[in-house]
């Protein structure tokens, strides 16, 4: 916990403290003094945590990354018009904009390589619906097209696209659809959009030597792992497929096309090129038979290395680097009762950093995921009566006694279970979508302006404690939908 002596925001044994993870608590399984004494020794190089299951309090947490970390602590989040998201009109999503407004909490980062969500919503991205418009909060699917065998095509609304492939069309003039979006974007002045791509090709020389370690290796020992972990899909004539790949002597044939190093290096740049468009991008650059996509671990590895913060012993050795992540519900879940994906793929990120530093190619790196579950507590104080019955659960929330992990558990879920049976009616649409199963942008709440503020006593609850109610909540309109 923080405490009244100044705090070093560079001392390992201090962050580990405030994190309540110094004293080698049971609380969470994957960190503990033994795992800081294997850093110590060089046994270990990687771990992660989910703040979900530590005992600090939601107000410590935003004060530590606030005070200390904030430049560059990520949310990463998906390339769209964000401006309903900016108004906070789209209920789950509008935590975006309360931990990256004016970089408070965190700093924006927008993954650009996805694909517009389809028609009846089967594939693509179906959360931030960049293939789409919104129009009195209602979906209006946008024409698209894509530049094939020499021409633009109109895409069929029935399937999904890789975003960075498309077009719309205003008057007679073609107009890249990312290139559209960041325009739109770059109106609403209280949020500072990073894309991928363009942090990607910012540091291109530094990424090349990234993947060609891996490259190198997959070339050489065919290892079974890194080939079927490196590529996520592979995008032909503007849809995505699933990657397929044989070896051909020092080459990799990837989906028909033959490879070499240096060629599939040039492939995989292609598409963030291709994302981070600019105004000598021609349609015809679009028109590469095959270019694979980059397996997602890899991306969060790759920006982890860069995003972090260095941690020393008694000032001296560098014990690890530190990466401060924002995860939402999908990433980081609401432990216990969801994990959240990071938990699988945080496997995946260890295997492929052990590679770089087997070969002293990158420092110890610690991931710390911090769910933004609390933030889906504010509220508008103008909005019915969410703010006054939301400090009300919370203030429930913070008396519960302690017990064992079991006891508070049930205890917090019958409250929050008899809470929102009570008050649901008297909750905003707003406030109940943010726990809808059918996550988007769209919101079935009245559209106006929002100021999202902190409930009373939320500050004051135990992250471990949140993640549990807030699973309650979504638990319960799960199940009673």
């Amino acid at each position: 916990m923080i405490t009244n002596i100044a705090y070093d925001k560079s001392d390992v044994v201090q962050l580990l403290r405030t994190l309540d993870l110094y004293e080698n608590k049971a609380q969470d399984p994957f960190f503990n003094r033994n795992v800081l004494n294997d850093f110590y020794s060089g046994k270990r190089h990687f771990t992660f945590v989910n703040v979900g299951n530590l005992d600090i309090k939601f107000g410590e947490m935003i004060r530590l990354i606030e005070d200390n970390y904030a430049g560059k602590t990520l949310r990463s989040a998906h390339t769209t018009d964000w401006s309903q998201i900016d108004n906070n009109n789209t209920g789950l999503l509008d935590y975006n904009n309360t931990v990256t407004r004016n970089g408070r909490y965190g700093t924006l980062m927008l993954h650009d390589q996805t694909e517009t969500d389809n028609a009846d919503l089967t594939s693509g991205d179906i959360i931030y619906l960049p293939g789409s418009m919104t129009i009195n909060d209602k979906r209006v699917q946008r024409e698209l097209f894509i530049w094939n065998n020499g021409k633009m095509q109109p895409c069929d609304i029935h399937q999904s696209y890789f975003l960075p492939a498309c077009y719309i069309k205003e008057g007679n003039e073609f107009i890249h659809l990312i290139k559209y979006l960041k325009q739109k974007n770059r109106q609403l002045v209280n949020l500072v959009f990073n894309y991928e791509s363009d942090a990607i090709l910012d540091r291109i020389d530094e990424f090349v030597r990234y993947i060609r370690s891996f490259l190198d290796i997959i070339l050489k020992t065919k290892d079974e792992f890194l080939i079927g972990n490196f590529f996520r899909r592979v995008v032909k004539a503007g849809t995505t497929c699933e990657p397929q790949f044989e070896y051909k002597d020092d080459k990799l044939i990837l989906n028909g096309d033959v490879y070499t190093a240096d060629e599939l290096v040039n492939a995989i740049l292609l598409p963030f090129k291709l994302a981070a468009v600019n105004d000598k991008t021609e349609p015809a650059d679009f028109e590469h038979s095959t270019y694979p996509l980059l397996h997602n671990s890899l991306l969060i590895l790759f920006f982890a290395l860069n995003y972090n913060f260095p941690f020393f012993h008694e000032g001296k050795r560098e014990v690890f680097r530190a990466h401060f992540h924002w995860g939402a519900i999908g990433m980081a879940g609401y432990p216990p009762n969801k994990k959240g994906y990071f938990k699988t793929a945080s496997k995946t990120v260890k295997k492929f950093h052990s590679y770089l530093t087997d070969k002293k190619e990158a420092a110890n790196l610690f991931f710390i995921l911090i769910p933004i579950l609390p933030f889906l507590f504010y509220a508008d104080r103008r909005e019915q009566n969410d703010f006054m019955l939301v400090s009300k659960l919370c203030a429930e929330v913070k008396e519960v006694p302690a017990g064992t992990e079991t006891e508070v558990a049930q205890t917090l879920t019958q409250i929050t279970t008899q809470w929102i049976e009570q008050y649901k009616s008297g909750l905003s649409a707003y406030f109940l979508s943010k726990f809808n199963k059918n996550r988007s942008i769209l919101c079935d709440g009245q559209v106006f302006h929002r100021i999202l503020e902190c409930p009373d006593h939320l500050k004051n609850i135990e992250y471990n404690r949140i993640s549990i109610v807030i699973g309650a909540l979504f638990e319960y309109f799960n199940t009673n939908d």
